[in-house]
């Protein structure tokens, strides 16, 4: 069983201390964690603290079976999913990959493993297009077959479906979900759609500031009077057809 627990977790640039206090009781294997909170609350630096690329006080503990993490299965999706224009989507798999290991040689295991990342997100026919010729949203994805490859057992994601349209959203969350589920990683996903987290989400981790957290199922922690904080709006939350429950916003303060 994997699991992720954050301790009074922070980040900083240098000297300075940006971010602080960010606790989570024992996030489990199969879960997608959704990270939300207002632009400038810390949600992209929390995610490169998580990554290893940031360093801070606290304690980032992830484990397998009581055993640590290997650094290379705790895998980073950032916004900006560019690479190397001239690349392919194959070739940038494969060097997502090989950059974790020693040596260029790709296994026929490894081929297949590419081929089934791309057929599973159904993006089987970009793989021999260059980053160059592709969408915003067909470079999201191809950003996520790059991480999706490296089979993480911690999987960061910042803002995933920035660039994907409603009908790419919904199979996104619907795919991500499958495959936190399947392979048993733990996902923390930065998400702007409340909605969306209500309906995909196990647990919500809310910056309210860059000091201050909760962590806890989106039912309990999404409260009009929480989202009045963090957001400064007036919000209604409502269950309506199958039991999901859907945040409604009446003001913008």
């Amino acid at each position: 069983m994997v699991t992720l627990t954050l301790d009074r977790v922070g980040a900083a640039y240098g000297r300075q201390t940006i971010l602080e206090g960010i606790s989570t009781p024992a996030l489990q294997g199969g879960s997608l964690v959704a990270l939300v909170g207002a632009n400038g609350a810390g949600k992209s630096t929390l995610l490169r603290r998580l990554a290893g690329q940031l360093d801070g006080p606290g304690c980032v503990v992830a484990e397998h079976d009581g055993r640590p993490v290997e650094a290379a299965r705790i895998c980073y999706m950032p916004q900006d999913t560019t690479p190397e224009a001239r690349l392919t989507v194959y070739e940038s798999m494969i060097l997502s990959l090989k950059n974790q290991s020693r040596g260029w040689r790709v296994s026929s295991h490894e081929h297949d493993e590419i081929e089934s990342v791309l057929a599973m997100l159904g993006i089987a026919e970009l793989g021999f297009r260059t980053m160059a010729e592709l969408s915003g949203g067909q470079r999201q994805l191809a950003g996520l077959a790059q991480v999706l490859v490296r089979q993480p057992q911690i999987l960061l994601l910042d803002e995933p479906t920035s660039a994907l349209d409603l009908r790419r959203q919904m199979q996104f969350f619907k795919l991500i979900r499958q495959v936190v589920t399947a392979r048993g990683m733990v996902c923390v996903a930065s998400l702007h759609d409340l909605n969306q987290v209500m309906r995909f989400a196990e647990c919500v981790l809310v910056l309210e500031n860059r000091q201050h957290s909760v962590c806890g199922h989106p039912d309990v922690v999404l409260t009009p009077e929480r989202l009045a904080r963090v957001y400064g709006i007036e919000a209604r939350i409502e269950s309506c057809s199958r039991g999901q429950r859907h945040v409604f916003v009446d003001d913008c303060s």
